[in-house]
C-alpha cells in the first residue's frame, strides 16, 4: 500500500494548477503587449491622416495653379475678327485680393476652349474664394472655403477645389502673382497647431494659425501676361 502511494505521487503533483501569483503576472504581461499593439496602431493611423491629408493638399494647390496659370496666360488673347473686334485686355484683379476675372477669345482651331451661348468665342472665367461658413476670408470655420470658377460653359459658378482659406492675387507689371492658403479638411492630423505667414513676406502679425490642429501650407507662382 506505501509503495503504491509512492507511484501515485508525482502524477498527482503534475496535475497541479497555476497559482494566483502566476496568474496575474500573466495577465499583467498581456496587458502591457496588448498596450503596445494599440498604441502602434494609433501610431500608423495617425501616420497615414496625416500623409493622407497632405497629399490631398499638394494635389489641390497643383490643380487649382495648373488651371488658373493656364487661364491668365491666354487672357487678353483676342484673334482679329471683323464681326466681334472686342477688346479683352489683361487680367482684372478687382478690389477684392481674393479674386481674379480672365477673358480671351477662343482661337478658333481645334477643339473650342469655350463657346458660350452668345455664340462669341469669348472664354470669362472669374476665380474666388468663398468660406463655407458665410465669413470673409481668410476662412476659419469647420469647413473651410472652396476656390470657386465661374465658367462661361457652364452659365454659373462651380468649385474648383476645396479646403481653401485664402488666396491673393497681385498685379505686377507684366504677370501675376497667385498665392494659395491650403489647409486639410481633416481635423486633428497635426501634432501641434500650425501658423504661416500668409501672404509669404507680410506682416508676421497677420500669421495663419489653422484651427483644429489641420495641416496648412502655401502655394505660389507667378505667371507672365503674354498679351498685354
Amino acid at each position: 500500500m506505501s509503495n503504491l502511494h509512492q507511484y501515485a505521487s508525482p502524477g498527482i503533483h503534475a496535475q497541479r494548477g497555476l497559482t494566483l501569483v502566476e496568474i496575474l503576472v500573466a495577465l499583467v504581461i498581456s496587458a502591457f503587449l496588448i498596450a503596445g499593439v494599440i498604441q502602434l496602431f494609433v501610431g500608423s493611423k495617425q501616420t497615414y491622416r496625416g500623409h493622407d491629408a497632405l497629399s490631398r493638399i499638394q494635389e489641390n494647390g497643383r490643380l487649382a495653379l495648373d488651371n488658373m496659370a493656364r487661364d491668365i496666360r491666354m487672357a487678353g488673347y483676342a484673334p482679329f475678327d471683323p464681326a466681334s473686334p472686342a477688346t479683352l485686355g489683361p487680367p482684372v484683379v478687382s478690389g477684392n485680393p481674393a479674386q481674379i476675372r480672365v477673358r480671351w477669345r477662343d482661337p478658333g482651331t481645334g477643339p473650342l476652349q469655350c463657346n458660350p451661348a452668345d455664340g462669341s468665342g469669348i472664354c470669362d472665367r472669374t476665380y474666388s474664394i468663398v468660406c463655407r461658413g458665410g465669413e470673409t476670408p481668410p476662412c476659419t470655420g469647420i469647413n473651410m472655403g472652396d476656390l470657386m470658377v465661374q465658367h462661361e460653359l457652364v452659365g454659373g459658378t462651380q468649385s474648383l477645389i476645396e479646403g481653401v482659406a485664402d488666396m491673393r492675387i497681385t498685379n505686377l507689371v507684366n504677370s501675376i502673382r497667385i498665392d494659395l492658403l491650403l489647409v486639410s479638411l481633416d481635423r486633428f492630423v497635426a501634432t501641434a497647431p500650425q501658423t504661416v505667414t500668409f501672404p509669404p513676406g507680410a506682416d508676421p502679425a497677420n500669421n495663419y494659425t489653422a484651427p483644429d490642429r489641420r495641416l496648412v501650407q502655401v502655394f505660389s507662382t507667378t505667371v507672365a501676361i503674354r498679351n498685354r
